[in-house]
């Protein structure tokens, strides 16, 4: 009996480590549902109203503070809609890739 069970042993493996994976890939996909839900709105709104956005954190920005923060609500907009793709890429290693050039 020994032998078999030594048979079933990667069956049950290879079962855990795709439902491990699948796991991974859900939990992925709803990180960067998160991570849309928090950068768009900020991005766009940073972009098009900067000083009523920052003056809700206490800060007053002047014409160059304007200029800075539309270009880092520019910066958080593209991060947020490359992040909204990634969700419906399929292949992990071309997610990686591109996380690592974020």
């Amino acid at each position: 009996m020994p032998g078999c069970q030594a048979s079933l042993a990667p069956r049950f493996a290879r079962v855990s480590n795709q439902s491990s994976t699948k796991s991974g890939e859900t939990m992925t996909k709803i990180i960067f549902i998160i991570s849309v839900l928090q950068t768009l709105p900020f991005g766009i709104g940073a972009i098009f109203f900067p000083a009523e956005l920052f003056s809700l954190f206490g800060v007053s920005l002047d014409e160059a503070g304007k200029l800075i923060a539309r270009g880092y609500g520019a910066t958080l907009t593209g991060f947020g809609l490359v992040l909204l793709g990634l969700g419906k890429v399929e292949l992990l290693e071309v997610t990686r890739s591109l996380l690592t050039g974020l």
